[in-house]
């Protein structure tokens, strides 16, 4: 199975021989859900330390050998852990 992070569902989902199978989660800020888009301050100009504020999108997922899931739920400020 490949478990991927559509951020712009924010939800997790997952394929299987290239079939989609399933999702979970929704936006919000509940357990489950997640917020992978958001605004964050980036250095515009190096040489005069100009800041400017960017709407952008992060998140991960990783699998440890148990087959426990980990999201990060990036703007949320956590790691949400997923039974396997």
């Amino acid at each position: 199975r490949a478990f991927v992070v559509d951020a712009g569902c924010n939800c997790v989902a997952v394929f299987r021989h290239n079939r989609f199978l399933t999702s979970w989660g929704k936006a919000g800020h509940e357990d489950g859900d997640f917020r992978f888009s958001g605004t964050v301050e980036v250095v515009e100009d190096l040489l005069t330390g100009a800041t400017t504020q960017r709407q952008v999108v992060a998140g991960g997922i990783a699998r440890d050998q148990e087959g426990y899931l980990y999201v990060a739920d990036t703007f949320n400020n956590r790691i949400q852990k997923f039974k396997p």
